[in-house]
């Protein structure tokens, strides 16, 4: 294996000429570009660490990412310090660029070497100077790579191109006439591993990147040892001559880059007139290739010479960049006018072989006949496959239910995007769903204790949060058919547009009775719900999705929308899924307060047989308060207890308001962890009535209570250490306890909104140094009704002003309003509210100067929000102040007070 991957890692001998082409890369801002190879900063270095999967497989130094997350206090000013050195000094990036290889089998039974994917596992050190180069590189990206390419650029998506891809083949299989069309899907060869360096080079230096950047990101390309990691050894050291390697954050952005370099090819022969791409419709846009990575499909006319075309630029593009087409995997798709003679003789010329189907491109079904429940037969089987793997019996309800949520979520999910789904496949896959839940096996089928339509309510309304997939695959067209309104620029809605003659307006012409593909039929089935939720204004051209507060759709508030004849449920559902306790104690008081637990008077009614009495005292009909209170062996426990289960009223509520009160008991003062304790203690029970009745066993009272207490500190304890994990897996950026004083040379501002009950809204903020003291204040008051929303805007828009017109250029902007934050940080969005203010936000922010704009949490913001109360008492308008008023020096003190002693404890 060692001798197959040096042969993989090694250059051949041979020349490769450089890539001579007319056509390059757009010509952006030189400040734009500028930016790349500035100086790395430690915010940048910090949220590259903080970013990356805190487990992830460490590299050979056997640190992984949650160490320098969790010391981050300790070793972060000699991460970044080592980061900034690499940057200065690129030769010294070889230190860290030892690398471990491990191998991924890409089938199931691999046979050969070439079964196997080589992995790149990198130390954390030289991980996060790449990722902060590919972080700066995603900015420019959009501009750089041409819309026939979506893999790894901002605001693009795999969708995209699937899209155009269904489109143009049910085009080709519609097609008439005398020219016909072929659709090439490439094979690339080991694609990452054979990227020639100096041809990687060149292309970075096509795009006019600086040279500093440039010597940084081609000595972290050349720079790397590697040892397979084979069966717990390394073997010996390999130095790579050529590829980028896969695990490397920077990877995906060089190799789109070095594609980019054939989509300039391709398009300079279209403009010669030597490639002729397929049109769908007269008009419309030219489709000449499709990039994912390293997926790459070519349309082209079906002619000799065309097919020299396609070869030659091929081979052109294959020897200046070192890359390879496999033609024993590449297929091509001829259009049904293309007859055997014509198909035969340009499979001649290409070398690649003529397929009737080219099946899936990204992981989704190309149809080439009518849609039916055959089509996706493979999504059902997947779905029951992996289900299938797991074993029903060793997982709660709970377990069952998460995997479910997950399984749908990914198998199916993805393909829902962009298809249609057959109500047929949608079914197939929930009867799936629901066998698996209720713990169905081949051999023994379960009684399905709640109805489908129940569990599919959000866990706020009664249910666990399933989806509906029929109702979800509806949310992910009505997605489609919004973005045709809010993305006309993208190629995919460009292709639909022209290809179904929608006309060029904000709101596109839908014909329903127009015929078209699997997509484009989702589409018109969800547009009248995508119309009624829209608010649009043709005097700006803009569109608001009215179920979000932002403006922006979203598939959550849509599949919420098409459930909205769900009946409303009184109590609070979520009491339940708040508890800080097992996850099967609380599907557990799940079905305890949908009363669908199988007591002995249930199994009666339901004809199952059996004696409806209890089986402790003998005396009751086995109800489920009888079982969880009313039995008498039960009484003795909860009088052990203790609690609230003392006082008489405990013993005497119905079943429901029973549970449900005391389960929100524990959030009232004083009785913190009653409602885990009750729901734990509950769950004990009904686990020692079943040990009773199938295994003979019965725990005592005393054992139950002190289990109860256990499980409860535990999960309590555990739930405090996992504050700082995310659900990606990610250590969270550790949360300062108090206000923080700028570096040197800067000021910070600290900005907050207010917004009283009849919408008057104020704001202020404070602008203190790096000693903490005051140096300038504002606050303000609307003159008009306005939410609290708007009253954050306005107080950053107010704040950077009195900064500007103060001299101050190196600000440090702070507010606690997250959603402020992340509009202003990321890209203007037309369906925003306050979206003139957001653009004159951003105009400030674009002058001659530094802004640094971050969230922080509401208890380090008081001192602004103390500001911004007190101009209520103020008239309209905005308002300065240099010195402390009222409680204001109060909270100023007490910041520099806790910032002092906190940087002594550091």
């Amino acid at each position: 294996m060692t001798s197959h991957l040096s042969v993989v890692f090694l250059e051949e001998q041979v020349r490769r000429p450089p890539l001579c082409c007319s056509i390059s890369f757009p010509a952006i801002g030189s400040s734009e570009l500028g930016r790349l190879g500035h100086m790395v900063t430690d915010e940048e270095i910090k949220q590259a660490v903080f970013s990356m999967g805190a487990l992830k497989a460490p590299g050979p130094d056997g640190l992984n990412a949650l160490f320098y997350q969790s010391q981050w206090t300790e070793v972060g000013k000699s991460v970044c310090e080592a980061i900034r050195s690499m940057w200065s000094s690129p030769s010294t990036i070889q230190s860290v660029n030892d690398t471990l290889i491990v191998l991924i089998p890409k089938k199931d039974h691999p046979e050969t070497a070439t079964d196997f994917r080589p992995i790149s596992l990198c130390n954390v050190i030289f991980k996060a100077l790449t990722k902060v180069i590919a972080n700066r590189l995603k900015v420019v990206l959009p501009k750089l790579i041409s819309p026939h390419q979506c893999s790894f650029v901002p605001g693009r998506h795999s969708s995209d191109n699937i899209v155009v891809a269904q489109e143009v083949i049910h085009s080709m299989q519609k097609l008439q006439g005398k020219r016909g069309f072929m659709a090439i899907k490439i094979d690339l060869e080991k694609a990452y591993d054979r990227v020639n360096w100096h041809f990687l080079y060149d292309c970075l230096k096509e795009m006019n990147m600086p040279d500093s950047a440039m010597d940084v990101i081609y000595s972290c390309v050349t720079s790397p040892s590697m040892q397979l990691l084979w069966n717990g050894d390394r073997t010996g050291k390999i130095r790579p001559t050529r590829g980028v390697r896969q695990g490397d954050p920077l990877s995906p952005y060089l190799f789109v880059i070095c594609m980019e370099r054939l989509a300039h090819l391709i398009q300079e022969r279209i403009s010669r007139g030597g490639w002729r791409p397929i049109n769908l419709i007269r008009g419309g846009p030219p489709i000449s290739h499709l990039f994912f990575a390293d997926d790459v499909v070519l349309f082209v006319e079906a002619v000799v010479n065309q097919a020299e075309e396609v070869r030659n630029c091929l081979d052109y593009f294959c020897m200046a960049s070192g890359l390879k087409v496999n033609t024993t995997k590449t297929r091509v798709f001829f259009s049904k006018n293309v007859n055997h003679i014509r198909r035969t003789e340009v499979c001649n010329v290409l070398g690649f072989q003529v397929t009737p189907d080219l099946g899936k491109y990204l992981g989704v079904p190309l149809h080439h006949k009518r849609v039916t429940k055959r089509s996706y037969q493979g999504i059902v089987d997947k779905v029951r496959h992996t289900l299938s793997s797991w074993k029903v019996t060793s997982l709660s309800l709970a377990g069952r239910a998460t995997l479910v949520s997950a399984v749908t979520s990914a198998i199916p999910g993805y393909t829902m995007q962009t298809v249609a789904l057959p109500k047929g496949t949608c079914e197939e896959i929930e009867k799936q769903n629901r066998s698996f839940l209720w713990g169905s096996t081949q051999e023994k089928r379960k009684m399905h204790l709640v109805d489908w339509d129940t569990v599919c309510r959000p866990k706020k309304n009664g249910g666990l949060g399933l989806k509906h997939l029929y109702r979800q695959n509806q949310a992910y067209m009505m997605k489609l058919g919004w973005n045709m309104m809010k993305r006309r620029d993208d190629l995919w809605v460009k292709v639909l547009r022209s290809k179904y003659k929608c006309g060029d307006d904000l709101v596109p012409t839908i014909n329903c009775a127009r015929l078209g593909s699997n997509a484009w039929s989702g589409i018109k089935k969800s547009w009248e719900a995508v119309m009624e939720g829209s608010l649009v204004d043709v005097g700006s051209q803009t569109v608001r999705w009215k179920h979000e507060r932002n403006g922006e759709f979203s598939v959550k508030s849509a599949y919420r929308v098409l459930s909205e004849n769900q009946e409303e449920v009184a109590w609070e559902w979520q009491w339940v899924w708040k508890l800080r306790t097992l996850p099967r104690c609380k599907a557990f008081m799940w079905l305890a307060l949908h009363n669908k637990l199988l007591t002995n008077e249930v199994r009666v009614l339901r004809g199952m047989g059996g004696d409806g009495r209890c089986p402790w005292c003998g005396d009751d009909s086995e109800s489920l308060i009888h079982v969880l209170r009313d039995c008498s062996e039960t009484r003795k426990l909860w009088m052990l207890v203790g609690g609230p289960s003392l006082m008489s009223r405990f013993f005497q509520l119905e079943r429901q308001p029973w549970l449900s009160k005391n389960i929100q008991r524990g959030r009232n003062r004083g009785k913190e962890g009653w409602s885990e304790l009750f729901s734990t203690v509950c769950w004990l029970i009904w686990k020692r009535r079943n040990a009773r009745i199938f295994e003979n066993t019965c725990p005592s009272n005393d054992s139950i209570m002190h289990r109860a207490r256990s499980i409860v500190e535990t999960m309590s304890k555990a739930s405090l250490m996992l504050k700082g994990v995310n659900l990606n897996g990610r250590l969270e950026q550790p949360r300062s306890i108090s206000w923080s004083p700028p570096c040197q040379g800067w000021v910070k501002l600290n900005v907050d909104g207010a917004c009283s009950q009849d919408q008057v809204a104020t704001g202020g903020g404070v602008l203190r140094d790096e000693y903490g003291a005051l140096k300038a204040g504002f606050m303000f008051k609307a003159a008009t009704p306005a939410d609290s929303f708007a009253a954050e805007v306005w107080a950053v828009l107010f704040g950077m002003k009195m900064c500007w017109d103060l001299g101050e250029r190196r600000v440090v902007l702070e507010s606690d309003a997250r959603e402020v934050v992340e509009l202003i940080n990321g890209p203007i969005q037309e369906s925003q509210s306050e979206v003139e203010v957001v653009r004159e936000v951003k105009c400030i922010l674009n002058r001659d100067w530094e802004v640094l704009v971050q969230w922080v949490p509401r208890e380090i913001n008081m001192a602004a929000d103390y500001v911004a109360k007190q101009a209520f008492d103020v008239w309209p308008g905005v308002h300065q102040f240099h010195a402390s008023f009222g409680d204001l020096a109060k909270f100023l003190n007490k910041d520099r007070l806790l910032s002092d002693i906190c940087s002594r404890i550091v």
